[in-house]
């Protein structure tokens, strides 16, 4: 578990160059409409549920990318065992190019989740401040609803990138070296 002081959630955040923001801010919409608090805790309450579905979509996203890349490598790794490859330079550097490059998107991809579950994490701990989930004696007597561990929220989930990461370099590099053992020996099962 990392804490604030070592990872923050999220360092460039606040900055204007941050990829996950816009470049300039959106301007602010006026509205006519009268506010009340029972307004802003249903705005909350959906911001709140709105987030959470994005999480789910985000991770649900990474799995279903996890299976389709496993599914691609095994029939690389079938045909490559299948086909014979001695001193075939050009297809051996062809399927290798493809494999690598696969390997290259399917990273980039989880890279690119991690870091939008850091924001959207971050995003539902903003919405747990506003609804004072933290705030002493709002819904528990002498204690807040959530401790301060929570409040860390958006800096976990670095073990399923890091699982992630791990099974797109196995599976990549299982059928590089497939495919050269293929070159230099021939197909292994025939």
């Amino acid at each position: 578990m990392w804490r604030a002081s070592e990872r923050p959630a999220c360092p460039k955040r606040n900055e204007n160059e941050h990829k996950h923001l816009f470049e300039v801010p959106p301007s602010p919409i006026e509205s006519n409409l009268p506010w009340g608090p029972h307004d802003r805790y249903a705005a909350l309450y959906e911001a709140y549920k709105k987030h959470s579905t994005e999480l789910r979509a985000i991770e649900d996203g990474e799995n279903k990318l996890l299976l389709l890349i496993l599914a691609i490598f095994g029939a690389g790794v079938t045909a490559a065992s299948k086909v014979d490859l001695r001193c075939q330079t050009l297809p051996a550097v062809a399927l290798t190019a493809i494999a690598v490059g696969l390997g290259y998107l399917g990273l980039h991809v989880v890279g690119e989740n991690h870091d939008l579950r850091i924001v959207v994490r971050d995003l539902l701990v903003r919405c747990e401040q506003a609804m004072e989930f933290y705030t002493p004696d709002a819904f528990l007597k002498g204690r807040s609803l959530y401790q301060e561990a929570e409040r860390h929220y958006a800096c976990k989930g670095q073990s399923l990138k890091t699982f992630s990461s791990i099974v797109v370099w196995i599976a990549g590099g299982f059928l590089v070296a497939l495919i050269w053992i293929n070159f230099l020996k021939g197909p292994i099962w025939q």
